[in-house]
């Protein structure tokens, strides 16, 4: 038996799918031990002649075609299924790309743990691809619902044993059908005897990939539609589950992040009214229908909570004043000192507080031991009593992350956090970075951006580290040749990392400037920044006028 199937759905991906076979071909693991299924869903861009081309010249590799086309990726992952050979199954994307022991590295811990199913490091490229950062930090053997955070990605990307697929009949909805990964990972993770979390190195790119229009991914979805999707996928955690606190975490995961957030400003403003509306019945809907209410509060974030009040009780106008007021929650960072210890690690101390898009602070009444985010006080339309959040308020964290500039692949700091006392929303940070870790077995030309995440009642928000009103900064210590230097980079004065060779001063591919910029230089950066965010509200407000206006026209 083969140790792995690789499926990968095909539709009209283009040049796109360049990179996914670049990898397969680079693969560590011998072409004997896996073999690769491409299932074309009819495509018009000559992708089947040209894969079929491709696979004459290697004998692990064939070419399925489905016709008439299906519209979405589960009908073709399930001929996939069909013929696999493999003891376990890989899903791929025709866009996305393995790294080279990705196959190796999964089977290899697969069979050491003897998992079911192990969720590899996966690294998110481009916008809306975010990978929930807690669940990559270490390795899993044994992961459990609810206990460990493996429901934050739910994408198909994981090896699948497939016995148990084929034994308990698990299969991907068919059909222009929302979160068929939901529904057929959420079978797997409650047929698996042993789930387990790879993450000792990336495995794949999941990218995101804005200029190809046949990806189902980038349309917004009908509501009647998405909420048909939602139920199926609740309909399997009832199935598996006896009504109790277990059930109810798993159904706050969608409940927030499916539900609720779709209630946001992010989202719910750049609809047109009609969709509002349409929006707003199903959710009610499908609340009603799976007993969706106060019961999940303590599962859920502070703005969540709110939302879920108004899905309750309150009225359209008052969910879009409230989505309006939360729209575009950042974080306000400071780095208060940087220095080197004497023992050669790099020494940060760093404030953050939640801010609202225009830079108001996110504040928070405290009496004796009650905390109560007073969401009236910011948003007078909404009738909505203080929401209580004494439960979670002292759950503000703030990470420092490496992130590695040519790989993404990202490293926690070691730090020493310290939630806010105030009524304001943040938190101190005290971090520790030793760059023989940080670099070790990376190449010399490594950039190392350091970036900051924000966690805390529901809301989070991930930058990278502005230099800020730090002039001054010593040299590193030497590793090797090369020493280490922390500098600002041009233009955006944001904190990164790399190695420097002392005869140069300089490495060839890094384009940074000194920590000492001075006042000139920031003001020139703010007032840039201030205009780009000028431009990006113009430009927000002008698509949600032409939304407004089609919607009108539909509707008359």
């Amino acid at each position: 038996m083969l140790k792995i199937s690789v499926v990968v759905a095909v539709y009209n991906p283009g040049r796109d799918i360049d990179e996914l076979l670049t990898s397969i071909d680079a693969q560590s693991m011998s072409a004997e031990e896996f073999e690769v299924i491409f299932v074309d869903d009819d495509s018009t861009d000559g992708t089947r002649e040209r894969l079929q081309e491709w696979a004459g010249e290697r004998a692990n590799i064939q070419v399925l075609h489905n016709t008439p086309n299906s519209g979405w990726p589960g009908r073709p992952r399930n001929l996939g299924i069909d013929v696999a050979r493999g003891e376990y199954l890989f899903f791929a994307d025709n866009d996305d790309k393995l790294t080279p022991d990705a196959l190796t590295s999964m089977y290899d811990y697969a069979r050491e743990n003897d998992s079911d199913v192990v969720i590899p490091k996966e690294i998110g490229v481009g916008p809306g691809r975010s990978v929930p950062r807690a669940l990559f930090r270490r390795n899993i053997p044994d992961a459990k619902l609810v206990r460990d955070p493996i429901l934050g990605i739910l994408t198909p990307h994981k090896l699948v044993r497939t016995a148990m697929v084929r034994e308990h009949r698990i299969r991907f909805p068919e059909g222009r059908v929302r979160l068929e990964d939901h529904f057929f990972m959420m079978s797997c993770y409650f047929a698996a005897q042993r789930i387990s979390v790879f993450a000792d190195a990336p495995c794949y790119y999941w990218m995101r990939r804005t200029g190809s229009g046949d990806n189902a991914s980038f349309s917004v979805a009908d509501p009647v539609m998405y909420y048909q999707s939602v139920e199926r996928v609740l309909g399997v955690v009832e199935v598996h589950t006896e009504p109790g606190v277990f059930r109810d975490k798993l159904y706050s995961h969608w409940y927030q992040a499916k539900m609720l957030a779709r209630l946001r400003g992010g989202f719910l403003l750049e609809q047109p009214e009609d969709y509002q509306e349409s929006l707003l019945t199903e959710l009610r809907r499908v609340s009603a229908k799976f007993g969706l209410d106060e019961r999940l509060f303590p599962y859920l974030g502070a703005g969540s909570r709110a939302r879920a009040r108004l899905l309750l009780h309150g009225t359209m106008d008052e969910i879009r004043a409230l989505a309006s007021a939360e729209r575009g929650v950042t974080q306000r960072v400071r780095l208060r000192d940087v220095r080197w210890t004497d023992d050669g690690k790099l020494s940060l101390s760093i404030d953050s507080e939640f801010v609202y898009a225009d830079g108001y602070p996110i504040t928070m009444q405290r009496d004796g031991d009650r905390v109560r985010w007073d969401v009236a006080r910011r948003v007078p339309e909404v009738s909505l009593e203080p929401i209580d959040v004494s439960d979670i308020a002292g759950g503000v964290r703030l990470h420092t992350l490496l992130s590695d500039r040519r790989t993404m692949e990202l490293q926690f700091c070691e730090a020493d956090i310290r939630p806010t006392t105030g009524d304001r929303l943040g938190a101190h940070s005290d971090v520790l970075i030793d760059p023989a870790e940080a670099f070790r077995d990376k190449p010399s030309e490594t950039v190392l951006d350091l970036r900051v995440r924000l966690n805390g009642l529901g809301w989070a928000s991930e930058v990278r580290l502005p230099v800020g009103e730090v002039t001054t900064l010593s040299s590193g210590p030497f590793l090797g040749d090369r020493r280490v230097e922390v500098y600002a980079t041009k233009g955006y004065r944001k904190l990164s990392m790399r190695l420097v060779a002392p005869q140069t001063g300089r490495s060839g591919s890094a384009k940074p400037t000194s920590l000492r910029e001075g006042r000139t230089a920031r003001l020139r950066w703010e007032a840039a920044h201030y205009a780009r965010g000028a431009l990006r509200r113009a430009r927000r407000g002008a698509g949600r006028t032409r939304r407004a206006v089609r919607g009108r026209l539909r509707r008359g």
